[in-house]
């Protein structure tokens, strides 16, 4: 149970820092004000992730499912589309808007990463721990691990994007600098999980 605790909350800390989170939640923070409104991102952002890794991932590893190569790809222009979304409104609406502030963009992000990635996490579990429980276990915690993570990184995210935010045409720089790059990752992966994953 210990080997379940430590590993899930190591890789838990570790997923939080894959680059299509961080392009997500960066896209997302640009629009807010400080370390404290950045941290919201995070926090909600690892809400909805763990959520989805909890039940998605408890269900696979209670029923013994595998997701399918061709759905897990799928999963993943899921993602992508997300990714594409938000650089688009984040380019369109540089400004702090009612949405921004409302919390549902980074839960759902949130919600939308944890279904692409549950699958692979449950068959690491399963194939990890030694039964079911276990596996539990490890999903319990690695969802808590990479909630903990990504509420660290939108943390060290805060005060940097206030700093450039108050500089002259700074908002404006971080707003296109951030929707860019969600555009360009969300392209990267549409392609590679189309072409890549056999689904166009």
């Amino acid at each position: 149970m210990l080997t379940a605790v430590a590993l899930g909350l190591l890789l838990g800390l570790r997923h939080a820092a894959d680059p299509d989170h961080l392009v997500a939640v960066s896209a997302i923070a640009s629009r807010r004000a400080g370390p404290r409104a950045t941290a919201g991102v995070g926090l909600l952002w690892g809400l909805g992730h763990g959520a989805t890794v909890l039940v998605a991932g408890g269900l696979l590893v209670a029923l013994g499912v595998v997701v399918p190569a061709r759905v897990a790809a799928g999963l993943e222009l899921g993602v992508a589309a997300v990714l594409i979304a938000i650089g688009i409104s984040t380019l369109r609406r540089p400004s702090r808007s009612e949405l921004a502030h409302s919390g549902l963009p980074s839960f759902g992000v949130g919600v939308v990463h944890g279904l692409a990635g549950t699958g692979a996490v449950a068959v690491l579990a399963t194939a990890a721990m030694p039964g079911p429980a276990e596996a539990l276990v490890y999903l319990a915690v690695f969802a808590a691990g990479t909630l903990a993570g990504m509420v660290g990184v939108s943390l060290s995210l805060g005060a940097p994007l206030a700093w450039l935010s108050a500089r002259p045409g700074g908002a404006r720089a971080v707003s296109l600098a951030s929707g860019l790059a969600a555009l360009g990752f969300g392209g990267w992966m549409l392609w590679r999980a189309g072409v890549g994953g056999g689904l166009l």
